[in-house]
């Protein structure tokens, strides 16, 4: 739980992680100040009152990713991206906020105040989460329902009904297309205005919706008909500029294949033009959505196991590269036996294809796939080429196995382009070779704004040798204080030289003051991160005369996990 207690404090959430979780949590936690500091701004200010999020408990009907229940959020971490977990974080975090600046009552309107309710939390997640496939998802769900002529204000006050001809999330789609014509109508402090205004008048929500909404925008100083018009334009405008893809959508078919465990989508014809696949994958048609993996611009792989029954559910998108418009085409459903017929016989057939047409992610996936024998020289060739194809983790690996081999001046090639193209590693790995001075093109001096720019971009290695600069001051004022901060923030982040590093720093009151407790809880946290650091830990509680049983246990997970001094049980024997 290490992680999870580092980061709780920064934000006015109360975080519980489920066992075993924690790691799965991270993420989440890590952008939660920032999406509250987000969806406070927009609501004009905190609550007064934290938040409970519990993380990794499903929501009573299984089917969603998150649900509020007053100042209480459950969420899901299964199979979940790290921006859908986002959205759903400041989504349920905006729901909130809404229930308590109206005292409840939209919640009490249910229908009737519903498409306020989720289409104003769907237009804060927007912003808060800041996901532009979220908001592409949003536009063209609602552009899809203005070409079927929906989308009128009595439709919005009916969610049941657009749920059950359209689905749930063209529901949402269109209350938050209404939600940014209210806004854009009323301005940003329209929406407190008007949740105030309903706490303020109880007998409000009682009325008609017909009659409630006229009302309570009045009360915020805005006109409803001023409102209605916008929606309407805005409405039509992402019909006609989603037209086109529609339309190239509907002529759009695929085939299921499959291949062992795992399933492919494969379109039988070429994208409209200036379009791109996104794929998103789910075990029912309302189940919480999986991303899977696009292959070239035809191909979505599914994750592994996501048949449910007889049957797998995909859906398929395309997407405007300028504006990341995305139109969803309808459900289908594949039975096992048209699956059967179209199945592969081997999975890296078509990587290969694609791979030999310019797609960079089958590239780098041959040269990485797990469950088969390794060719260093076939490995390479593949990364080579998509790492010249601008895959920066590619770029990254290939510096990784040049160096292996002793090819250090390829090894810093590699490692440049893989840092321009984003890569923290590729940064991290370019700073240690110039400070080593095995870059023969670049000078030591360099090696610190390489680890910045590494840590800066996620980069736990570049934390570490940043944090272990300060610690010799190397290429910087030696600062203890700052290299045991940078050996924290990888510790909490489950990088385990880093807890290590700052074990030992701990242990010595090298440029800390010395506590061998923080030391041991250090060390504790690097083995439960990576069982070969566990030695050290086990070393300690000899000394102090722990039961030999538990040393015993701990030196044998780390033999297990690659440390083969920790093999050599004289345990018994002391």
């Amino acid at each position: 739980m290490l992680a999870v207690l580092l980061l709780i404090a920064a934000a006015p959430y109360k975080f519980t992680v489920a066992e075993g979780r924690e790691k799965d949590a991270d993420l989440v936690i890590a952008a939660a100040p920032d999406i509250y500091a987000r969806v406070a701004a927009f609501f004009g200010g905190p609550l007064d009152v934290p938040i409970q999020v519990a993380l990794g408990s499903a929501p009573d009907d299984g089917s969603w990713i998150g649900i509020t229940r007053g100042t209480r959020i459950d969420m899901v971490l299964d199979d979940q991206p790290e921006a859908d977990l986002a959205n759903t974080l400041a989504h349920e975090t905006a729901h909130v906020f809404i229930d308590r600046l109206s005292g409840g009552l939209l919640d009490d309107m249910g229908s009737r105040g519903s498409y306020f309710h989720e289409g104003l939390a769907t237009h804060v997640a927007l912003i808060a989460a800041g996901d532009p496939s979220t908001r592409a998802d949003v536009q063209a769900r609602a552009a899809a329902m203005a070409q079927r002529k929906r989308g009128t204000f009595a439709q919005l006050l009916d969610p049941e009904r657009v749920g059950a001809s359209d689905g749930v999330e063209a529901f949402y789609a269109l209350a938050a297309v209404w939600t940014g014509a209210f806004l854009a109508t009323c301005g940003d402090g329209a929406a407190t205005r008007v949740l105030k205004a309903l706490r303020k008048h109880p007998l409000l929500p009682r009325l008609p919706a017909a009659e409630i909404w006229p009302g309570a925008l009045e009360n915020a100083g805005c006109k409803m008909s001023a409102v209605l018009a916008r929606f309407g334009r805005e409405l039509a405008a992402l019909g006609r500029d989603n037209a086109e893809p529609l339309r190239g959508l509907a002529t759009l078919t695929a085939k299921v294949l499959r291949s062992g465990a795992s399933y492919y989508v494969a379109l039988d014809a070429a994208l409209p033009a200036n379009t791109t696949l996104l794929c998103r994958f789910r075990f029912t048609p309302k189940g919480p959505a999986v991303y899977g993996e696009p292959r070239g611009d035809r191909t979505c792989v599914a994750p592994a196991g996501l048949s449910s029954g007889k049957s797998l559910w995909y859906q398929l998108a395309l997407g405007d590269r300028s504006q990341e418009a995305v139109v969803f085409a309808p459900w289908v459903e594949a039975s096992t036996s048209d699956v059967q017929k179209l199945e592969l016989a081997a999975a890296d057939v078509m990587l290969e294809e694609l791979c030999r047409i310019g797609d960079a992610g089958s590239c780098f996936s041959i040269a990485t796939m797990a469950g088969q024998a390794r060719d260093i020289d076939k490995d390479a060739r593949y990364l080579e080429v998509a790492c010249k194809a601008g895959h920066s983790q590619a770029c990254a690996r290939a510096g990784g196995l040049s160096a292996a081999v002793g090819h250090m001046a390829a090894s810093a090639v590699f490692y440049e382009r893989a840092c321009k193209l984003g890569s923290g590693d590729g940064c991290a790995e370019i700073g240690r070779c110039a400070r080593a001075g095995t870059c023969a093109s670049l000078d030591a001096d360099v090696a610190i704004e390489h680890f910045k720019n590494a840590c800066a971009k996620g980069s736990l290695a570049g934390c570490s040798y940043l944090a272990q600069a300060y610690a010799e001051g190397d290429g910087v004022a030696q600062d203890g204080a700052r290299a045991a901060a940078y050996y924290l923030l990888g510790c909490a982040r489950s990088h385990a030289p880093s807890c290590v590093a700052l074990g030992e720093m701990y242990k010595k009151g090298k440029g800390v003051a010395r506590d061998p407790d923080e030391a041991e809880r250090m060390f504790m946290a690097a083995c439960r991160h990576d069982a070969s650091t566990c030695r050290v830990v086990g070393e300690l509680w000899l000394r102090r005369g722990v039961a030999v049983e538990r040393v015993r246990a701990l030196m044998k997970r780390a033999c297990e996990g690659g440390d083969e001094d920790a093999c050599d049980d004289g345990l018994t024997a002391r």
